[in-house]
């Protein structure tokens, strides 16, 4: 059974994303996944806890707004990882960190060796426990083992190892045609390949996995793409 923190230790975050729910206009659909993201991490959920992170996770897709015709890509996020919940029996793998990530929350860290590692042991630890025969069994178990390996290969690479995550973000490419409906990690790992292929100045291989990554690009990720096509265009311009 995979290990989760305490209620406890979350309590401000839910609270912030229920009072979120209730005042803000923007997206009532992320901010109920959020919470319920929160409330799936924990392992000491009252049976009302337990009923509230169900009832919000199944309200997720029918809270999604449109704007001009078409979902805020967040929101379609959301949605996706709400179905993903309900098909695995109401659990996710990693959710929280998965979303941080999506939130370019990692960003904000890299270098921060003492917060990276802390994440790192739970990342590999969530990892070992995935690897349980009950896990293996599900059909989503690539999806979250590619999951897995890329929050992991993200933790080293910030942290100043980009050749150990290299071989993850390599093997989730690898492993794209096992993956049932997480395609998009395969979008972050090649652009986090084309970040590192920036640092050693290996430019032409970094275009190259920046234009693979774009075919599987969802919202956060174009952005990022686009910004190191530019950065390279700017290094090799001077």
């Amino acid at each position: 059974m995979i290990r989760r923190p305490p209620r406890s230790t979350l309590f401000p975050y839910t609270t912030l994303f229920r009072s979120l729910r209730s005042k803000s206009n923007w997206s009532k659909s992320v901010y109920s996944y959020m919470k319920a993201a929160l409330l799936c991490t924990c392992d000491d959920l009252t049976e009302e806890e337990r009923q509230e992170m169900i009832e919000l996770m199944e309200k997720v897709p029918s809270l999604k707004q449109r704007l001009v015709g078409k979902s805020i890509p967040p929101e379609k996020f959301a949605s996706m990882k709400s179905e993903k919940f309900l098909a695995q029996n109401n659990w996710l793998f990693l959710p929280a960190y998965e979303m941080l990530y999506v939130l370019n929350y990692f960003l904000f860290v890299k270098g921060n060796i003492s917060i990276l590692d802390a994440v790192l042991v739970k990342v590999n630890r969530a990892l070992d426990e995935l690897n349980e025969e009950s896990h293996r069994d599900s059909p989503y178990y690539m999806d979250n083992y590619c999951l897995g390996i890329f929050l992991k290969g993200v933790c080293l690479s910030y942290m100043g190892s980009p050749l150990s995550a290299e071989e993850l973000f390599i093997e989730v490419y690898e492993n794209q045609k096992s993956l049932k409906g997480d395609q998009y990690i395969v979008s972050c790992a090649l652009l986090e390949l084309g970040l590192i292929c920036i640092q050693t100045t290996n430019y032409e291989q970094a275009v190259q996995y920046l234009n693979l990554a774009k075919k599987h690009a969802m919202f956060y990720a174009e952005f990022r793409i686009h910004l190191a096509l530019q950065d390279i265009e700017s290094k090799l311009s001077q």
